[in-house]
């Protein structure tokens, strides 16, 4: 009778420390902040045709367009939302409940785009190959 009470009393404790750590392992939802200043010329800069870099590491990308349209950039067939621009770099994010991050980075007419998602507290990873792309000249 007394190792059936233990063992119950064991597993009662064992479910209660696991429900207490639920906390630690939900998913992270982390917008970001929207800035109200974006700078436009850089976010001009990032819209247009652009291509694999063949002198990068991934030269078969394919052709990507990048339009903008009332704070929001559409990459692919993705409608990202600018949050803010510091230095050369356009900081994006999707309106989905998971959020995924494409920061684009604008050097000449070189544009590496890094892509990356939110992971759970306590988890590493989130972040993906950067693809390097180029203007398309056509």
């Amino acid at each position: 009778m007394k190792v059936k009470m233990l063992a119950v009393l064991l597993f009662i404790s064992l479910f209660l420390i696991s429900c207490s750590n639920k906390n630690e392992l939900e998913e992270a939802t982390n917008k970001r902040n929207v800035s109200s200043e974006i700078d436009a010329k850089l976010v001009e800069n990032v819209v247009g045709e652009w291509v694999g870099d063949t002198a990068g590491n991934y030269p078969t990308y394919g052709k990507f367009t990048i339009t903008e349209k009332n704070r929001s950039l559409f990459f692919d067939d993705k409608k990202l939302q600018i949050t803010k621009t510091i230095d050369d770099i356009v900081f994006t994010q999707t309106e989905e409940e998971k959020t995924f991050y494409y920061d684009f980075k604008v050097i000449d007419k070189k544009l590496t785009v890094y892509p990356s998602y939110s992971t759970r507290k306590g988890f590493t990873g989130g972040s993906l190959a950067p693809m390097e792309l180029i203007k398309d000249g056509k």
